[in-house]
């Protein structure tokens, strides 16, 4: 399966270095996942024995519909929501709470990017403070001009020019720029754990060549990062990731290399969802 839409990503899709052996041990894990939400009038199943690791370096791509509880596993393997029934590990520690060494962990190397850029930066901050604050937050020991330098690099790393965007705020910044902000937001601190829920849907198409390329620099940069690609969009997915994890109504209905998924799919599911998204491009 193949798009019109090309970008620098195409050296990146499903493609490593070297396959990741069976020893390997994994930078994030979850394991017989349940997840429920409950109203007073029923309670909705999100996840259903879900089972998914993430390895250092890689990026696995997490597809499905809506509702399909893509988000919710993000939100746990970020130790934003918990588990019913279980386990989520982050380098082999539990992640359990605010106190469990793993969410402790997790805290200071990871980064989200939502999928609307405006929800992740404060209207009344400019640029430079808005990427600033996870420096701010996690690693105090920066002095203040380690600090500015560390955001100067995070922003041209996502292709913009620093001294034409810190003194900016978001409402001066159109919807590919604020999502590129975003990113280097996410980045600032350097994580080890990418989690990037739908990042593309909110921005218009010519902007999402330009944030394939900005994700394909980041790989470049830092090799050893790993990255959670949410999506719905298989255009999107074919050029970022190297593995494929499809949920469907809260559960795994198939997982594997992205290029073997992508051009030979086994289960009913995803050969709708390619079929969909090929007609979508037609």
């Amino acid at each position: 399966m193949r798009t019109s839409e090309t970008s620098d990503m195409d050296s990146f899709a499903g493609v490593r270095e070297q396959p990741i052996g069976s020893d390997a041990v994994p930078l994030s894990s979850v394991r017989h996942a349940v997840r429920r939400f409950r109203s007073a009038q029923r309670s909705v199943t999100a996840l259903n024995d879900v089972s998914i690791d993430v390895f250092e370096g890689e990026c696995v791509a997490l597809i499905g519909g809506s509702g399909s509880g893509k988000s919710t596993l993000g939100g746990i393997m970020l130790g934003l929501d918990h588990v019913e029934e279980g386990s989520v590990e982050y380098r082999s520690m539990p992640v359990c709470g605010i106190r469990s060494a793993g969410y402790q962990a997790l805290r200071k190397e990871s980064g989200l990017v939502l999928q609307n850029p405006f929800d992740s930066l404060n209207p009344r901050w400019m640029v430079e403070r808005i990427v600033r604050e996870p420096l701010d937050i996690q690693d105090r020991s920066l002095s203040r001009d380690e600090r500015t330098s560390r955001v100067c690099d995070a922003i041209r790393s996502v292709g913009l020019d620093p001294a034409e965007f810190v003194d900016r705020y978001p409402m001066d910044l159109s919807g590919g720029q604020a999502q590129r902000i975003a990113i280097a937001r996410a980045i600032v601190n350097i994580p080890t754990l990418l989690v990037a829920d739908e990042p593309m849907s909110a921005i218009d198409v010519n902007a999402r060549v330009t944030i394939l390329d900005t994700f394909a620099s980041i790989r470049r940069r830092h090799p050893s990062m790993a990255m959670l690609f949410i999506s719905h969009d298989l255009g999107v997915v074919q050029h970022i990731a190297d593995r494929i994890v499809v949920l469907h109504d809260g559960e795994v209905c198939e997982s594997g290399d992205a290029q073997r998924i992508l051009n030979h799919p086994g289960s009913s599911y995803t050969k709708a969802l390619i079929a969909a998204a090929s007609w979508q491009k037609s």
